[in-house]
């Protein structure tokens, strides 16, 4: 009934990425100690379509996208969010490289498989929820320095 309201913050002696659903009364912190960024003043904004997804950015480490997950989160964070990141297809914590395009394109081949978080990773253009050839097209784009970051 009421929108979530994120905020990059040190809430209670915790410095972290929290999200309140009551209008900022209580607080859920859905980063980890992991997942800190080298930052405490990320750009940071709620999706308004689907609640519990969050974008934020990162401080020249790429777009960070946070999103409910099916299974609860085990890596010592208060909640249930997976951290994403744009363009690292392969899953190896740096995005736009060769491996990523490359695994991008075993995918659209029929090749492989992503994973949930994969697939995540994939969403490098804005505006919709479907991995294409869009996607891959910015990741070529990214790679041969056309634009300085992935358009999401």
């Amino acid at each position: 009934t009421y929108p979530a309201i994120y905020t990059c913050a040190k809430l209670d002696g915790v410095q972290g990425v929290f999200r309140s659903d009551d209008m900022g009364e209580n607080w859920v912190r859905i980063n980890d100690n992991a997942h800190q960024y080298g930052s405490n003043n990320y750009v940071i904004t709620g999706d308004m379509r689907e609640y519990g997804t969050v974008y934020y950015g990162a401080n020249g480490r790429g777009i960070i996208m946070g999103f409910l997950s099916d299974t609860p989160n085990t890596s010592g964070g208060d909640d249930d969010v997976v951290s994403v990141k744009i363009g690292d297809i392969d899953l190896d914590k740096y995005a736009g490289k060769m491996s990523d395009i490359i695994t991008l394109a075993k995918y659209f081949a029929g090749k492989i498989s992503l994973s949930k978080e994969a697939l995540a990773n994939a969403q490098c253009t804005s505006g919709d929820t479907i991995v294409d050839s869009a996607d891959l097209s910015a990741l070529i784009g990214y790679l041969l320095n056309e634009f300085s970051s992935l358009p999401v």
